[in-house]
């Protein structure tokens, strides 16, 4: 089992207990990671995987809280056990944020805005490889969060563990390239010009499968363990 697995079921198992009641906000990321001795993305990766479940709902600068009503484990959606090649995974995202791209330029507020600016610089500036794929993946996943689309916030918290192994890879290969087109598509977003947005994002993604594509037969997409 994954660190971010045996973190979910943890919190899982404690919800159904009703150790944590309906309303009741969960223990920030920084004491999950010292409880668990988990990185930081394991411990995301877990929220995201309960989030996808219903269980719980994050809201930004506030917090993960229990949801109330929240379902049986019959009724879990999850990838779990499911093979999912990069190539696959890449056109998955193609179909999926060019759209939120678009989607973001009409609904996104100037603090989202200048968030992702600042994620791009971030990556473009950190030092590490875990930095930058840290980066590129909160890019990504806040743009999610700028579509303002229930549907797709749940989405791509499911997808969140398969998300971060891919920046991870792609990184290793690119280094902080994509800060580049990320700022293309930020300004695309600041202007409100939906068609630019998902062109510069069809474009972003289109060139990271072209340089990655050594990886499609040497890598899969696993979720992450510590």
């Amino acid at each position: 089992m994954n660190k971010y697995e045996e973190i979910a079921r943890c919190l899982k198992d404690r919800i159904r207990s009703g150790a944590y009641i309906p309303g009741q906000k969960l223990p920030s990321e920084a004491e999950l990671c010292r409880e668990f001795s988990a990185s930081r993305l394991s411990v995301r990766s877990a929220i995201g995987q309960l989030a996808a479940q219903g269980l719980i709902r994050t809201h930004q600068g506030k917090g993960s809280f229990v949801c109330p009503g929240a379902p049986s484990g019959d009724t879990e959606l999850s990838f779990q056990g499911a093979s999912i090649s990069r190539t696959d995974f890449f056109e998955l995202r193609r179909i999926l944020e060019t759209e939120i791209a678009g989607l973001a330029a009409q609904r996104a507020g100037q603090e989202t805005i200048d968030r992702l600016r600042e994620l791009s610089f971030q990556m473009q500036r950190a030092e590490r490889e875990s930095e930058m794929a840290e980066a590129d993946e909160a890019f990504h996943l806040l743009l999610a969060e700028a579509s303002q689309n229930a549907a797709i916030r749940a989405v791509f918290q499911m997808l969140r563990p398969y998300i971060h192994t891919m920046m991870v890879q792609n990184v290793s290969v690119l280094g902080a390239d994509g800060c580049t087109a990320h700022l293309k598509i930020v300004a695309a977003i600041e202007a409100r010009n939906s068609e630019l947005a998902k062109t510069h994002m069809a474009e972003h993604l289109n060139r990271s499968m072209e340089q990655t594509n050594m990886l499609n037969y040497v890598k899969k997409l696993d979720a992450p363990a510590d």
